[in-house]
């Protein structure tokens, strides 16, 4: 029987520090949503799912304009495939894209964002 209480407090104690680790996560993905920085996030289909009020305000689109779109919506046309390429072999392998992009502004010329 002692075996067994042991083994629920080690249970309980690794649940425990999973939950704190997952909390800690939380925490930091809020304070990077909440950046100055403008911030998409897509599903593994590239469908926009969230956007920061900095992509809001950087875009003029408002979030409501763009979830459920692909980032396509931003396309300038100052870029070649090859750079469309290299950015979502990059999503690809690390998860995540990071660098300058002419996008598209919803009532102005491109811009550079990054």
């Amino acid at each position: 029987m002692m075996w067994w209480c042991s083994r629920l407090r080690q249970e309980r104690d690794a649940a425990q520090a999973q939950w704190q680790a997952a909390q800690e996560a939380l925490h930091l993905a809020q304070a990077v949503f909440a950046s100055v920085q403008a911030v998409l996030v897509a599903n593994p289909k590239g469908v926009i799912e969230r956007v920061n009020d900095a992509f809001t305000a950087l875009t003029g689109y408002s979030s409501a304009e763009v979830l459920g779109k692909t980032p396509w919506l931003l396309r300038s046309g100052h870029h070649d495939e090859a750079f469309y390429a290299a950015m979502r072999q990059s999503v690809s392998a690390t998860g995540s894209w990071e660098g300058e992009i002419w996008d598209r502004h919803k009532a102005a010329p491109s811009f550079p964002n990054g």
